[in-house]
């Protein structure tokens, strides 16, 4: 037997997709504020954190796209 998703199924998961990387997203936006307010903030962790946002900004506009695409 063969299943197909609806395409409401679909937006269920890229919802919930979406939603997990905004948290991720909030995460890393507090360890930033963090780090910043330390006397001495790590520029090396900075550069990290803001390299782990641009990743997951890039996942969330494919997501994006593809919740369009339905």
């Amino acid at each position: 037997m063969t299943y197909t998703l609806t395409t409401q199924e679909k937006t269920d998961i890229i919802n919930q997709h979406l939603r997990n990387l905004e948290l991720s997203i909030y995460n890393l936006e507090l360890s930033v504020l963090e780090e910043e307010s330390k006397s001495t903030p790590e520029a090396a962790i900075l550069t990290s954190y803001n390299s782990d946002l641009s990743d997951l900004n890039a996942k969330k506009t494919a997501l994006l796209d593809e919740l369009a695409s339905l």
